[in-house]
């Protein structure tokens, strides 16, 4: 909110939906057009598996550890494991405690043996359990260390040993035929890069896979390497069937293209998590329905059973919170993957009851806090009614192709460029990109840059997305047609090079029949007011009309030229010489009655947006005074408290104001620099439209 408006809110920790309305917008699926044909079902099913023997035992030693090097006070644990990202978070866990670090040791065994083996050896480094100068340990660093050194050797040196869920994997994936020959995806992800790899070498071999059938997708790829892999998996030609990825593929990432079954290898202790992982493939061009398989290791103890049903419960929450909501990051109330998984960590830790870590989904809608706090559904009909519709875009021409058509014409028979193949069948032509057109691409990102010699534009958009999936066959390959409209680099050019047929200071002269008295000429302008950092403000286009050499007195809207001298319509060009000097003895009078209509369109503007500048001063006001209120609440708290201020604190309280009014007075500087305009407005003349036996042609 602060991006959007540093004044909008003056307290973080109290505000209401009046403090941001207009910042926000909350859409659902329900919300998308068409979007009950377009989304499909979920299918889920939970695989619960019995720990191995090797793993119970496990279990056993991480519940009764004890460490003594890691303190309440100090943050919980640098467990970093080699290149496993999620046991790197850096940010502090909820008190840092000893059992606050056996749980995540025991999320990482629920993740695979491997991983746990990862999280001990790299915790063994820790400069804690080095020896001083003198080669030396103390006591806790001495015990600690032969605690994880015994862990470490629980783990099988073979790791497919011991892995109960590893079975359970590669019998799902054989029931979804992931086979050497097949055709069928899988998307399985896993918070542990150790597992990922892992993963990666024994489903090659117990599926007898190829290696180049097994992607490995994580954050340490670089962006190119990424999403080649993103594109190779979505790309009906190529090899990769089974697509392993770590949490940093979890957002911003298509993989629904041929694909529609996930497994979640380990369940991430963060409902957002669990959401972005399923809106990988759950996601708006889904051609079935998602099936998402959910592995869970089950600990033959129940104690510890009882403390890891939050898995259980963080499914199903999601679940509920996807059908009832379609949204689960407002459950838990932090709004933030890390801070869910602390909140999740700390709460086994504690020993809490699981229903109230995870609470319940709520049926009724209503109960939404989001709903409750920013009124986000508009269910008055009334007031859906009256939001502004959007304005109809005024063309000349009855769609692209046909504007495209006419300005090669024009350029054709200029004998600046060449005739394009037109295909009428397919609303579209074929362009030999000529250098002009070709350096536009390279100040593109280069990976929108193609070495085609010709470019297919056609403004039929079923095409357009037939020729897309066509080109998901194959990675390496370019959709056939591209769409034709008006921001395309080839369309851009185009109108560029239509519009240099004028020079500097030149106008088009329109000559015509009907719709203008004989004696009749119009000057269309179009006018310009920009503000004080040079951005239009207000943009017009108006025809001022003169009747012989007498001013009208009102002006000519576009739209109503357009109809009223059917301009959109085909117009003869009897290519006729025409000496059209006189007009320019009314040319000085039509821009100083332009100018004087620019300045009735300003002060127009400027009572327009009175009211609004007005109520805008008032909410500043009063968002500076409730900041300096919070802070003179807090100056009555310490001296309540009997206390005097500290250095620190009267610093804080002073810098605290100084931002206040530096804030006010950058808001105002940018509300005068922004809204006002320049009273001298930019004028171009666009045409003169003239009948065509005036007396002064």
């Amino acid at each position: 909110m602060n991006l959007l408006d540093p004044t909008a809110i003056s307290d973080p920790a109290n505000y209401t939906k009046e403090d941001i309305q207009g910042l926000y917008v909350r859409r659902f699926k329900k919300d998308v057009i068409g979007g009950g044909e377009a989304f499909h079902e979920r299918e889920l099913k939970l695989h619960h598996t019995p720990a191995s023997p090797v793993e119970d035992e496990l279990f056993h030693v991480l519940q009764a550890a004890n460490f003594q090097t890691i303190h309440p006070r100090k943050q919980a644990v640098d467990i970093a494991p080699g290149a496993d990202a999620t046991a790197a978070n850096p940010r502090k866990k909820p008190g840092g405690r000893d059992i606050l670090f056996r749980t995540l040791l025991m999320k990482a065994l629920l993740s695979s043996p491997e991983a746990l083996r990862q999280t001990v050896l790299q915790r063994l480094k820790h400069k804690r359990l080095q020896p001083d100068d003198q080669g030396k340990l103390d006591d806790a660093a001495t015990h600690d260390r032969e605690l994880l050194e015994s862990i470490a050797r629980l783990v099988p040196e073979t790791p497919s040993k011991g892995f109960a869920k590893l079975d359970a994997c590669v019998q799902l994936l054989e029931s979804m035929g992931i086979k050497k020959n097949g055709s069928e995806r899988v998307v399985i992800f896993s918070e542990r890069i150790a597992t990922l790899q892992l993963l990666e070498q024994l489903l090659v071999n117990k599926l007898k896979l190829k290696p180049d059938q097994v992607g490995v997708f994580h954050g340490s790829l670089d962006d190119q390497k990424q999403q080649r892999l993103v594109k190779e998996f979505g790309s009906e030609k190529t090899s990769v069937r089974v697509l392993l990825a770590s949490d940093a593929a979890s957002e911003g990432i298509n993989l629904h293209h041929y694909c529609h079954r996930m497994i979640h290898f380990d369940i991430p202790w963060s409902l957002m998590t669990l959401e972005q992982r399923n809106g990988r493939i759950d996601r708006y061009g889904q051609a079935h329905p998602p099936q998402i398989h959910y592995l869970l290791t089950v600990p033959g103890d129940a104690a510890i059973r009882g403390d890891l049903r939050v898995l259980d419960l963080l499914i199903e929450r999601e679940q509920s919170a996807h059908q009832n909501l379609g949204d689960a990051r407002w459950l838990l109330g932090l709004h933030d993957a890390a801070a869910e998984e602390d909140h999740v960590a700390a709460g086994i830790s504690a020993g809490d009851d699981p229903e109230a870590i995870v609470p319940e989904v709520p049926d009724d809608e209503e109960e939404d806090f989001l709903q409750t706090l920013f009124a986000a559904y508009e269910q008055d009909t009334q007031a859906a009614a009256e939001r502004p519709k959007p304005r109809e875009q005024l063309s000349l021409y009855d769609d692209d192709l046909a504007f495209t058509r006419h300005a090669f014409e024009q350029m054709v028979d200029d004998g600046t460029a060449k005739a394009p193949e037109w295909f009428d069948e397919a609303d579209g032509l074929l362009i030999t990109p000529p250098d002009d057109l070709k350096r536009r691409y390279q100040l593109l990102p280069p990976e929108l840059g193609r070495d085609e010699a010709v470019l297919k534009l056609t403004q039929d958009r079923d095409r357009v997305m037939t020729a897309l999936e066509q080109s998901r066959q194959d990675p390496d390959e370019w959709p056939e047609w591209q769409l034709l409209w008006e921001l395309h680099p080839a369309m851009e050019w185009l109108t560029d090079r239509v519009l240099s047929a004028y020079r500097r200071h030149e106008a088009p002269l329109l000559r015509l029949q009907q719709g203008l008295e004989r004696d009749e000429a119009i000057f269309l302008f179009q006018g310009v007011l920009s503000n004080q950092r040079s951005q239009p403000m207000l943009v017009d286009w108006f025809g001022v009309s003169f009747r012989g050499d007498k001013l009208a007195d009102d002006v000519w809207t576009l739209p109503g030229l357009v109809r009223d001298l059917k301009l959109n319509q085909a117009l003869s060009n009897d290519t006729k010489a025409v000496d059209a000097s006189r007009l320019e003895t009314l040319r000085h009078r039509a821009v100083e009655r332009a100018t004087e209509q620019m300045h009735i369109r300003r002060d127009e503007r400027a009572k327009r947006l009175h009211d609004q500048v007005m109520a805008n001063k008032k909410r500043l006001k009063g968002w500076r005074n409730r900041g300096l209120q919070a802070i003179e609440t807090e100056r009555e708290r310490v001296k309540d408290a009997g206390r005097k201020p500290r250095a620190d604190q009267l610093r804080r309280w002073e810098q605290r104001e100084a931002d206040l009014q530096a804030r006010v007075d950058a808001h105002n500087k940018w509300v005068t620099e922004t809204l006002s305009t320049s009273k001298l407005p930019y004028l171009c003349l666009a045409a003169v439209i003239a009948h065509a036996e005036h007396p002064l042609l």
